[in-house]
């Protein structure tokens, strides 16, 4: 038992699960995860502003995304959207799990489509986090809650991160990759 619960910490402190599109799961655990029983909260819809690049717009999503994070502990994430006229936007949500965040490609502003690029902050900074029944399912195996995670990188991709192309909001600003060894901070 001390071994399931030693192996389960360094899976989450290693890993991580980061934003997770609905229909291109990135768990550790494959396709066992069903995203669809997840809980959904709706956090904002965000719009740039007329003539504001991608990335400044999500310069000024980020800190949002972090406040809702370090606030309440979940990853919040949203999948961005481009209206085809040089306006962007995002609908930002959290599964209330501390360890990833499932995104619905269908989850964009109205009038606008997917980039195909997601956006998403990791959660609090703790040694000891309680596991919820989000973090349960993200995990793809059953686990007799409660049990404790830690250690949550909140200012670097993790390794499932690198599956989808996207933004992470940190403590510290925004990055950006597009696969592994592309990671950048944005200016």
């Amino acid at each position: 038992m001390v071994k399931r619960i030693a192996a389960f910490v360094a899976l989450v402190v290693l890993l991580g699960l980061g934003s997770i599109p609905a229909n291109a799961n990135n768990s550790p655990v494959g396709d066992r995860v069903d995203t669809t029983a997840l809980p959904y909260e709706h956090i904002a819809d965000l719009r740039s502003l007329p003539g504001e690049t991608e990335h400044a717009f999500l310069l000024r999503v980020a800190p949002q995304l972090r406040a809702y994070s370090d606030k309440t502990g979940f990853e919040a994430c949203g999948i961005i959207g481009a209206d085809g006229h040089g306006g962007f936007g995002v609908v930002l949500g959290s599964s209330h799990s501390h360890i990833g965040c499932a995104n619905d490609p269908a989850r964009v502003i109205a009038g606008q489509t997917s980039t195909g690029e997601t956006i998403h902050s990791h959660g609090r900074r703790g040694l000891r986090i309680l596991a919820t029944p989000a973090d349960v399912i993200m995990m793809g195996s059953p686990i007799d809650p409660p049990r404790y995670m830690g250690g949550f990188d909140l200012a670097h991709f993790s390794d499932a991160d690198f599956a989808h192309p996207g933004y992470l909001a940190t403590p510290t600003g925004l990055l950006y990759q597009a696969g592994q060894g592309t990671a950048h901070v944005v200016q």
